[in-house]
């Protein structure tokens, strides 16, 4: 199938999760959806300027403050670091997500060890901020190492959560 997201994944925009309150973006269910493990990819999006990247944060320290047996990684896709090691990954013929991934992750063995084990138990938490901010010219790199990491965790359960304008989720489901 050539969509970026399996038929299991979670869309949530702030409207379609709580029309009562101001925000309208409840962290406490998302954070309990995210612990039960299902589905195992969520896409938060909304308009441009309602928040996304904040809330993003805010589901981050959520997440570790509550899942403290997961690894959180939240990675700003449209920021000049990530830019950066899209270029270079642009470059390779193979795109290996886990290489791309640990381009992130704080260099030291015990960091790197504890990244590894986690994964490979199903505890990390990828959260990709602001796929909609990644220059036209690397998002094809992107969307490919997105595609591999999804599928690569549909056995091992990590939770891959990305956020985007709504404007750009036709994007997300190209090539």
């Amino acid at each position: 199938e050539r969509r970026l997201f399996p038929k299991s994944v979670n869309v949530i925009n702030k409207y379609e999760i709580s029309k009562s309150e101001h925000l309208a973006f409840n962290l406490d269910n998302l954070v309990e959806q995210i612990r039960s493990k299902n589905p195992s990819v969520f896409l938060i999006h909304d308009i441009a300027g309602m928040g996304k990247s904040t809330k993003s944060i805010h589901l981050g320290l959520e997440l570790k403050k509550n899942l403290t047996n997961f690894y959180v990684l939240r990675i700003e896709l449209g920021k000049p670091k990530c830019i950066k090691i899209l270029k270079q990954f642009k470059k390779e013929k193979e795109k290996d997500p886990m290489k791309f991934l640990q381009s992130f992750i704080k260099r030291n063995q015990f960091e790197e060890k504890l990244f590894e084990q986690l994964y490979n138990r199903g505890r990390v938490i990828f959260l990709l901020d602001a796929f909609d901010e990644i220059p036209k010219d690397y998002v094809e790199t992107a969307t490919e190492i997105l595609k591999k990491l999804i599928r690569k965790n549909q056995k091992i359960k990590n939770q891959v959560i990305i956020t985007s304008r709504s404007n750009c989720l036709n994007r997300l489901n190209e090539n």
